[in-house]
């Protein structure tokens, strides 16, 4: 009896199609490994603070939790700004949050 080989799953077999892309060749993905790393620069840079209420960020705190730190966007990436380093700032993940639930009332008043 021969063996039976097996392959590792792609993408394109549990989806049905091509393999899945990044929609946005512009923005590239940033999650995991790279995320933490930058956040970790960006904590350096700025001293560890909060961009938005100026609070000490303490990087030993999970990214999940409200205190942890996540990397946001002095200009939003939807109203034009771009992903360059002098555009991203450590961030509480509450303040980022509340930013993002704010711009979103603002864009829902805005639009007609």
């Amino acid at each position: 009896m021969g063996t039976i080989r097996l392959r590792r799953a792609e993408p394109s077999d549990l989806y049905g199609g091509p393999p899945l892309a990044n929609p946005n060749p512009k923005r590239p993905d940033v999650n995991g490994r790279r995320t933490r790393k930058l956040a970790a620069l960006l904590l350096q840079r700025d001293r560890y603070t909060c961009r938005r209420c100026g609070g000490v960020i303490d990087p030993r705190i999970s990214p999940m939790h409200p205190d942890g730190v996540t990397v946001g966007h002095v200009i939003p990436y939807s109203h034009g700004g771009s992903m360059a380093l002098d555009n991203l700032a450590p961030e509480h993940r509450r303040c980022n949050l509340d930013a993002k639930a704010r711009d979103t009332i603002r864009a829902r008043v805005v639009r007609p």
